[in-house]
């Protein structure tokens, strides 16, 4: 990568949504202030702007970098449970994000920190589809796939010969 110019660079963050990531960053603020105002036990320890910040994007990190390989290793218990290892696997990360963020988080019980991770999973998929920060299933590039289900083109009536 040290090799590359400025041109070759660019190319490959064309295909980066800034937006996106912005909107998930702004997403991971408002719903670790509102859980955290919400549940007991759990607490910002400094309440200064750049320190809830800081949080917010340690726990976006978290939640891009950590979360999808727990995922992946926990990929049968999540069919099994029905997702309900999703609420612990954010609750490791809230621990996760205590542990890392030096004092300026507290998570003081296992019960509260369930409640948490719930309540904060809920508030980022809400958030996050409000804002548009969920990416489409069918890219941009085919658009030809995009407007069948809008002009029912996939709906052709079936012929059943009598016979």
């Amino acid at each position: 990568m040290a090799s590359m110019n400025v041109t070759q660079r660019f190319v490959l963050l064309k295909g980066f949504n800034w937006r996106v990531l912005l909107i998930r960053f702004v997403v991971n603020a408002l719903a670790l202030l509102v859980t955290v105002g919400l549940v007991p036990y759990v607490s910002f320890v400094d309440w200064r702007f750049g320190s809830v910040a800081l949080l917010a994007l340690g726990l976006g990190i978290l939640n891009a970098l950590v979360k999808p390989i727990l995922q992946f290793l926990t990929l049968n218990f999540i069919f099994v449970t029905y997702g309900f290892i999703v609420i612990f696997i954010n609750t490791l990360l809230l621990y996760l994000l205590a542990l890392l963020s030096r004092g300026r988080f507290a998570v003081e019980s296992v019960f509260w920190a369930i409640v948490a991770a719930t309540l904060l999973g809920v508030l980022s998929s809400v958030l996050e589809n409000l804002l548009g920060a969920t990416l489409p299933i069918i890219p941009e590039e085919y658009s030809d796939l995009r407007k069948q289900p809008e002009t029912g083109a996939h709906h052709r009536p079936v012929r059943r010969d009598a016979g």
